[in-house]
This record gives C-alpha cells, structure tokens and sequence, in this order.
C-alpha cells in the first residue's frame, strides 16, 4: 500500500513539474497564435497521429517558405531584366508547354 501511495504522490508531483515547465515556457515563448483552416479528411488523418506536434511541423514548414521567399526577392532585386521582359518570357514558356501538351494529349487519344 506504501508504494501505491509513493506512486500517487510521484505522479501528483511529476504533473506539478510538467505544469510548471508550461508556464515558464509560455512566459519564454510566448509566441503569436496563427490560425489555419484544413480540409475535414486532413484533420481526421492528423487525429490519427497524435504523437505528430503539429504546430512545429507548421512552424518548420513556414520558416523554410519565408527563407525561400528570401532568396528568390535577393534574386529579383539583382536581375537585369525588367516585369515586361519577364511576362515575355513567361508567356514564350506558356505558350511552348501548351502546345507541347495539347499534342501529346492528342496522340494519347488516337485510337489504336
């Protein structure tokens, strides 16, 4: 009975050390909340995995996109080329791809 006894306290004790460690770190990390919506199928595959810290995978995911982002504005910032120059391009490279699958969309509908 003793030992069940010492456990309920371990417990009791551990849950006051867990409760503690979260407020000091909420006061460390008191970080602003963003809020994102998800399809429903996601969110039920998500409850699957409740192991899975979700707000880090999040966090990771937008960290990297902002780096990204980085690096592209560095890139823009030093090109030659002006926004008219690159909507030729880009309209050029659109053309090109269409017409690259409307024929292979073609042959992949002749009968055989």
């Amino acid at each position: 009975m003793l030992s069940l006894r010492k456990k309920f306290l371990d417990i009791r004790l551990s849950n006051r050390k867990l409760y503690i460690f979260h407020i000091i770190h909420w006061i460390r990390c008191n970080m602003p909340t963003i809020t994102l919506a998800i399809p429903e199928d996601l969110k039920k595959e998500m409850d699957t995995m409740p192991e899975i810290n979700w707000s880090e995978i999040a966090r990771i995911a937008i960290r990297e996109r902002a780096e990204e982002y980085k690096v592209f504005k560095s890139i823009v910032a030093k090109s030659k080329l002006t926004q008219k120059d690159a909507r030729g391009i880009g309209d050029n490279i659109n053309e090109v791809m269409y017409h690259k699958y409307k024929t292979a969309n073609l042959a992949a509908r002749k009968p055989r």
